[in-house]
């Protein structure tokens, strides 16, 4: 739904004010190139195409804000089909900077705060959300070291989906 980036560059301080930044102006400045490594597709939600916000304030912080949906493909393990648990990840990591460049991490309020939150209680017809863990990682790339951050979904297989078919 919401992904929400933060990050410092002491270069664009200054300023007395934040500032909202239009979209006209994104591809004359840098904008971090976070992707979802197992997303197979994304689509921007709202009424427009560019359905990004991008806060600059004077101190340098800068705030890019997307609303979007993706679709991720998790290998499963069918062996205990139709009573199986699945486990599926999203890893969010840069597309070309290596963790000497740029490193992720869960932007949290408190130490009691979870980067993913609201998801008890939801389900399918076919899965039931169990459980949901997340994490801050580093891991060999091709090109060099790679930070990201990660979510896993723990789903649990509605037996009776497929009893009353």
């Amino acid at each position: 739904d919401l992904i929400q980036q933060y990050w410092q560059d002491d270069r664009l301080t200054g300023m007395t004010a934040p500032l909202n930044i239009p979209s006209i102006v994104y591809p004359s400045i840098w904008l971090p190139d976070t992707y979802i490594r197992s997303s197979v597709s994304k689509t921007l939600q709202g009424i427009s195409s560019e359905n990004t916000l991008y806060i600059l304030h004077p101190d340098g912080n800068s705030l890019l804000s997307n609303r979007m949906s993706v679709t991720a493909k998790c290998d499963m393990d069918l062996q205990y089909f139709p009573m199986d648990t699945q486990n599926c990840s999203l890893a969010i990591e840069s597309y070309g900077y290596t963790a000497d460049n740029i490193i992720y991490y869960w932007k949290l309020d408190n130490k009691d705060e979870k980067p993913v939150g609201g998801w008890q209680g939801r389900k399918t017809a076919q899965f039931q959300l169990l459980n949901v863990t997340s994490g801050t990682y580093i891991r060999d790339g091709h090109v060099g070291n790679r930070s990201n951050i990660m979510v896993s979904f723990q789903l649990g297989r509605n037996v009776f989906f497929y009893i009353m078919q």
